[in-house]
């Protein structure tokens, strides 16, 4: 069976908000973009000269800072899973609309063999601070039995209950690509953490995000080939659950036991 590599999210911060790229599996070269106001962003601190920089008339280079969506029992601290957001109905009125979902993460096929995680998300907090989201795209199957495919463009936001890890312990087991787009940023002193979240098959989820026809979804993803394992067995509902432009998907994950 054909393997791929994670899409992989880079977010880095900067002076004004948060650098971004985002590249797909499919994608040859990273989307570059910036996030300049956003919950899980805090403002840089006061622009004051350092004694170099007041002798030359110069501020000190300050970046904004990162406030993770989740805390140590993760709970959703940001309020990220509005309630007055309504669950997706199952039909063609959800089209075009914000809706959540709930169930269990089915993974698709072609995936990387042996490894449950369908999301992974980093987050360094010591400045200058960033995160990097490996994800692929999976299928949530609600009570019902419906199953819809959950696929994003940009980084997600997961809450869950995070694991803290020594970045020399996590950076070498990141993406290529993630790596070539940190560029040696990860090269940080001994006793950096990172706050790692996850998403895994099996895992109990709620799902905030922009609900899609899958015929639409060609111009931002390949879905091309993908498909539920043989145990997955239901056929997905032709619906994609995702983002677009200034809407981020959401997921909440409570780990199966």
């Amino acid at each position: 069976m054909h393997e791929e590599s994670p899409h992989v999210h880079v977010q880095i911060a900067g002076e004004r908000g948060l650098d971004t790229w985002d590249q797909r599996t499919e994608q040859d070269v990273p989307e570059h973009g910036e996030v300049l106001e956003a919950s899980y962003v805090l403002p840089s601190e006061g622009s004051r000269p350092g004694w170099l920089g007041a002798l030359l008339g110069r501020p000190s280079k300050r970046t904004v800072g990162l406030a993770p969506p989740f805390d140590d029992a993760g709970h959703d601290v940001h309020d990220l899973l509005d309630a007055r957001v309504a669950y997706a109905a199952g039909d063609e009125s959800d089209l075009g609309q914000i809706r959540r979902i709930a169930g269990t993460v089915v993974a698709l096929s072609p995936r990387r063999t042996g490894d449950e995680v369908a999301v992974r998300d980093t987050w360094v907090l010591d400045a200058p601070a960033f995160r990097v989201v490996e994800a692929f795209d999976f299928a949530v199957r609600t009570p019902d039995g419906e199953t819809s495919i959950v696929c994003c463009a940009m980084a997600p936001l997961v809450v869950a209950r995070p694991v803290t890890l020594p970045l020399r312990e996590i950076a070498p087991r990141l993406a290529p690509r993630a790596r070539r787009i940190l560029d040696g940023g990860i090269d940080r002193p001994a006793a950096t953490v990172a706050c790692v979240v996850e998403v895994k098959e099996g895992d109990r989820v709620e799902i905030a995000g922009l609900v899609t026809d899958l015929r639409a979804t060609a111009p931002r993803f390949d879905l091309g080939g993908r498909g539920l394992p043989y145990r997955g067995a239901a056929p997905a509902r032709n619906v994609v659950v995702g983002d677009e432009p200034g809407l981020r998907l959401v997921v909440r994950a409570f780990a199966h036991h």
